[in-house]
């Protein structure tokens, strides 16, 4: 019994974890190494249960080891929708698509620090933030101050697929993400 206990906490991350689910008529669908792992709960028999639990795990174990199939925890699912932003990401469950129940929040801005600044042709900025995201300036807003190294720049998420950068929440103009 001390082994299915032991299995708790990898189910658990296997289950809450919707990073493999595949889309089927709206509704998403487990991963077939994970169903099977949950198949073995109805075994009535304690030794024929404990079987299936260690030969699932096994595979579970082995897919994990060659990368045939990953658990990610909803902070990574958060961090990597952050690191994304701005990039146009499929609908895929590991992007948060498909979570039935809202439970991973959507990604309305971030905010870092500006690491680089060039000014591109028609002096429009295309600038360089930590974590290595480059956005650039897509309207014709003529600054009052140019953005700097070291100052605090916030995207956010407009209508219809827009971003507005701003620096040290003061100006700022609309922008794509390049990089």
């Amino acid at each position: 019994m001390h082994r299915i206990s032991a299995l708790a906490p990898i189910l658990f991350l296997l289950s809450a974890t919707p990073a493999l689910a595949e889309k089927d008529n709206g509704t998403a669908k487990r991963a077939p190494l994970l169903q099977k792992v949950v198949d073995c709960r109805g075994i009535a028999d304690s030794a024929q249960r404990l079987a299936c639990y260690d030969s699932t795990v096994s595979a579970l174990d082995s897919a994990e080891a060659k990368h045939d199939i990953a658990v990610v925890s909803r902070a990574e699912v958060q961090q990597s929708r952050q690191a994304l932003f701005g990039f146009r990401l499929p609908s895929l469950a590991i992007f948060g698509g498909g979570d039935k129940h809202g439970e991973v929040d959507e990604v309305k801005q971030i905010t870092a620090k500006v690491t680089g600044v060039t000014e591109g042709s028609y002096g429009i900025y295309i600038v360089t933030l930590e974590g290595g995201a480059v956005w650039q300036q897509n309207d014709s807003t003529t600054l009052g101050r140019r953005p700097r190294v070291g100052d605090t720049a916030t995207v956010t998420r407009g209508a219809l697929g827009s971003y507005r950068i701003t620096f040290n929440g003061g100006q700022g103009f609309k922008a794509v993400r390049t990089q």
